[in-house]
C-alpha cells in the first residue's frame, strides 16, 4: 500500500451467490490511524482507526453510489465490518 498505489479486490459472499469488484487508488495513508482512497467511479472513502480502552474503533465514511439505496449500502458496509471484526477476534484468541 502506498499513496497513489492502486488496488483491486473481489468481494464475494461466502457461498458465492453474489459478489463485486472493488478497485481504486490510495489517497492518504497514516499508519495505524487513517486510510483514504478513491474508487474507480471517483467516490471517496475515508477510514479512521482510534485506539480505545476496549481495543480499536474503526469508522468508515463513504460517498454513496447513486444506483443503490443508501440504507442498503450502509447495511452492506456494516455487514462487512461485522465480518471483519469476527475474523479479527478469531485471530487474536
Amino acid at each position: 500500500m502506498k499513496v497513489s498505489g492502486h488496488f483491486y479486490y473481489r468481494m464475494e459472499a461466502k457461498d458465492g451467490h453474489c459478489g463485486f469488484d472493488f478497485m481504486g487508488a490510495f489517497k492518504k495513508i497514516v499508519l495505524h490511524k487513517q486510510l483514504s482512497y478513491k474508487l474507480e467511479d471517483l467516490r471517496l472513502v475515508e477510514v479512521s482507526l482510534t485506539e480505545t480502552t476496549d481495543g480499536t474503533t474503526i469508522k468508515q465514511q463513504f460517498e454513496a453510489e447513486r444506483t443503490s439505496l443508501l440504507s442498503k449500502q450502509k447495511s452492506a458496509c456494516q455487514a462487512i465490518m461485522n465480518s471483519f471484526r469476527s475474523y479479527s477476534l478469531s485471530q487474536i484468541y
